[in-house]
């Protein structure tokens, strides 16, 4: 009986860490997600950024976007051209591709 309510004791402690592990990873907004709010079509609430004059963008504009992440893509050596975007963050050797 005391076996099971340590491993119980420990599973919700293990559990309450992670939670609040998750919380904290989520209140930062990625670099490039951080805008002028006039940029962005869907805003993350509660998230911060390292200018308070900036928003962190949950979907920025599509005008205004640069980085691969922006497109749901990833660096990657090749693509079909259909899936590729001009962005700033992939290296030279590399082009941005759409997931699917």
């Amino acid at each position: 009986m005391k076996l099971r309510i340590s491993v119980l004791l420990v599973a919700l402690v293990a559990i309450l860490l992670h939670s609040a592990e998750y919380t904290t990873a989520n209140s930062i907004c990625p670099q490039e997600n951080c805008l002028d709010s006039t940029k962005c079509e869907h805003f993350v609430v509660g998230a911060t950024c390292p200018r308070s004059s900036d928003t962190c963008c949950s979907i920025v504009k599509s005008e205004h976007r640069t980085h691969c992440h922006h497109f749901a893509g990833e660096c990657m050596d090749t693509c079909t051209l259909s899936l590729r975007h001009a962005v700033v963050d992939c290296p030279s050797d590399k082009v941005c591709c759409t997931l699917v």
